[in-house]
């Protein structure tokens, strides 16, 4: 029986904490690494024969500028997910046009989630340089068609077709976390094994986190060294150090892990670390995701809502969930007990980010908080079901009240209105951006709201967003939070500021508010209201404001040249 199979029958959990751990600095010269690859190259246990310096890129890992020396001094742009990426991820579905042989143009909603995603890789390629090096050596992607037949040689600057391709890898991560196992890292190593012994062409991507969940990153493991004493090292290739040979270290007796890396190149080198359950190596199987990707964004016909809505945070949000009843899952931020108590209620993580789905089905409420600092951070969420796209940004982490509560239409209980409640307070206003889309139209609103009146004075408020697929009526109310109803008729509104869109096959309309001679505001109890159904039957967009329940109505109408014509106006106006 071979050395490592030896050392695996021998895995034992303990006290002991033992890590080895040991690095290469990227300013070390190329021919010294290249000599250190060549020694550890012939006393591999398991080995794939991937080697990061011939199979991997030479230039660096990258957020939302590229570098063109290794400290990132210099940088140039980059190009990221366009229409024909959209395109080959889900096919026609994105496409307004999709009926059509004309070339593709992108849904209101697909380009709301181009650009989440793309706005997500200002974090890091990782993802993408893993699978794309990965694929070069089992030979299902072809280096030559992006400058040479060697992937080291290739180059990243001005080759757009690299940049939209790595970019495409990427967002497959946001679409296949369903397939990502999570084992301890004894199992892990296990798994490591079998795989490269039955598939020595394929190098196997994992995503690690800092303790803190931070920070993630991907690296590919194509090796594996038995150290003896229950150490074994994975070699890894790490986009951040091209070229360079490193290892994430599993330590078999204390079934843990440890690995000194950071997002992004220019980030300062931290500790990855985790044992047994906690904090576990993600494993992606690189086969997984050459399969059709499902559009869980695009629309059915018109008035269904979709079975599910999924909520996408970044992976420092912790989310928890809870009905009306009292059931629960995740992990309760105030005592760290775990549940599981929601059925259709699932959260997952994957590499960077917190998600959870659930079933429009009844009301839920959802914590997004960090109990591990409770520092208040503020964050961005999407919110995305079959038909819609709700992206907010500048949301603050919430610990007594819920940050969001979901409520379905039911029309037993006369509510016409699918809805998304969001806790805010003065000191942070989150943006909204609503996408939906109810064929043959679709509706975008873009508002950031303006605090007006003193913010010490605010109370806690929650703002509605709310739509109603059967008529066509988005729509926002404003109203205070929990206990807040105790400050009265607080003296304040909120002014929105930004744009609503409209489309349709044959003719489009985009309003801003910048044009309005007076601002759109509300104060609690207030709401702003618009249907699109009358927009395509009429070509006038009405908008009707309500400043407060006290208050006497307005509206605006914009005409077809997306200039407004204010009417039933109160006397001050």
């Amino acid at each position: 029986m071979s050395k490592i199979f030896g050392g695996l029958l021998r895995l034992r959990t303990g006290k002991e904490f033992c890590f080895r751990f040991a690095f290469v600095l990227l300013a070390l010269s190329a021919a010294f690494a290249l000599f250190l690859i060549s020694v550890r190259a012939e006393s591999y246990d398991v080995d794939t024969g991937f080697r990061p310096a011939e199979d991997g890129f030479s230039f660096l890992n990258y957020g939302e500028s590229g570098c063109r020396d290794p400290l990132c001094i210099r940088t140039f742009p980059i190009v990221n997910l366009g229409v024909a990426e959209m395109e080959r991820l889900f096919g026609r579905s994105v496409c307004a046009n999709r009926d059509a042989e004309e070339a593709c143009r992108l849904s209101g909603l697909a380009e709301s989630w181009m650009r989440e995603a793309n706005r997500a890789m200002n974090n890091g390629h990782c993802e993408g340089l893993s699978i794309m090096a990965a694929r070069f050596f089992n030979r299902t992607l072809d280096p030559a068609r992006f400058g040479n037949r060697s992937p080291n040689q290739l180059q990243l600057v001005g080759n757009e077709r690299l940049q939209r391709e790595i970019a495409f890898w990427y967002a497959t991560q946001l679409l296949t976390e369903t397939i990502v196992v999570e084992e301890s890292p004894v199992d892990l190593l296990r798994s490591l094994i079998l795989e490269m012994r039955e598939n020595p062409n394929e190098v196997i991507q994992l995503g690690i986190y800092r303790r803190d969940l931070q920070s993630g990153h991907t690296v590919s493991a194509y090796a594996i060294k038995d150290m003896g004493d229950g150490i074994f090292r994975v070699m890894v290739y790490d986009s951040n150090h091209p070229a360079l040979e490193r290892f994430l270290t599993i330590n078999a007796k204390t079934n843990s892990w440890q690995y000194l890396g950071s997002a992004l190149p220019t980030d300062k080198a931290a500790i990855y670390s985790g044992e047994g359950s906690f904090n576990p190596i993600r494993r992606i199987a690189l086969t997984e995701k050459e399969a059709d990707f499902h559009c869980d964004f695009c629309p059915g016909t018109r008035g269904e809502s979709g079975s599910s809505v999924r909520i996408v945070t970044n992976g420092k949000i912790s989310i928890f969930a809870a009905d009306d009843e009292g059931k629960k899952t995740g992990t309760d931020w105030k005592n760290g007990e775990k549940f599981s108590e929601l059925p259709g209620v699932q959260l997952r993580r994957i590499l960077g980010t917190n998600s959870v789905t659930f079933p429009r089905d009844k009301r839920y409420h959802f914590w997004l908080n960090s109990p591990q600092d409770h520092n208040w951070q503020r964050f961005n969420m999407s919110l995305t079901g079959s038909g819609s796209i709700l992206s907010l940004t500048n949301v603050l982490e919430s610990y007594e009240y819920p940050t969001l509560t979901y409520q379905p239409s039911d029309p037993g209980r006369d509510i016409a209105y699918e809805s998304y409640d969001v806790f805010l307070t003065a000191a942070a206003l989150p943006e909204i951006s609503y996408t939906v889309a109810n064929e043959p139209i679709e509706a975008r609103i873009t508002l950031k709201p303006e605090l007006i009146g003193d913010p010490p004075t605010i109370p806690n408020l929650n703002i509605s967003i709310l739509h109603d697929p059967a008529q066509g009526t988005i729509g926002l109310e404003i109203y205070l939070a929990g206990d807040s109803a105790q400050f009265g008729q607080a003296d304040f509104s909120l002014r929105f500021h930004g744009t609503i869109e409209l489309f349709s096959p044959d003719r489009s309309l985009v309003f801003s508010t910048d044009t309005l001679p007076r601002p759109i505001e509300a104060k609690a109890d207030g709401s702003v209201r618009l249907n699109y159904f009358d927009w395509l039957e009429t070509d006038t967009l009405t908008v009707e404001v309500a400043p407060d329940k006290l208050s006497e109505d307005w509206t605006i109408e914009v005409g077809a040249d997306g200039l407004p014509n204010l009417t039933a106006e109160p006397d001050d106006v």
